[in-house]
């Protein structure tokens, strides 16, 4: 038998096997058994450190457009097997990180969403050898 983690229900917060509340089930959203859950990749406490740390470096810019930034972003995401660590995380600004969604800097370049800072990213995170 496998480990289901207890988490809360979004409706009633009772603490359920992996959020399946049998009272609210759910309609899309959180999938527990995405890869990050499983592998277990994610934990918010360190994300928050990552992202702290992304938007110190940057000086409070986002790393995509130069804009304002208040989010920090996972350069290969989760759900591509990307992790949480420094040199995969960047500071966003919210519409960078909502138009890039859950695609790695390499495939937003090339759907032509990218704003002009982020292809110059992407090339020099390429001669740096860094995940794109």
């Amino acid at each position: 038998m496998t480990h289901r983690p207890l988490r809360p229900c979004g409706v009633c917060s009772q603490p359920v096997p992996d959020g399946d509340c049998p009272r609210h089930p759910k309609r899309g959203g959180y999938r527990p058994r995405r890869p990050s859950v499983v592998n277990g990749t994610y934990s918010s406490r360190v994300w928050a450190m990552l992202r702290r740390a992304a938007l110190a470096a940057s000086g409070g810019r986002c790393d995509y457009c130069g804009g304002p930034a208040n989010t920090g972003d996972h350069v290969v995401p989760h759900s591509k097997g990307g992790t949480s660590s420094p040199e995969n995380t960047l500071a966003a600004c919210a519409r960078c990180n909502t138009s890039k969604g859950n695609r790695t800097l390499q495939q937003w370049v090339h759907s032509g969403l990218a704003p002009e800072p982020a292809v110059r990213l992407l090339a020099q995170r390429i001669i740096d050898r860094l995940p794109v």
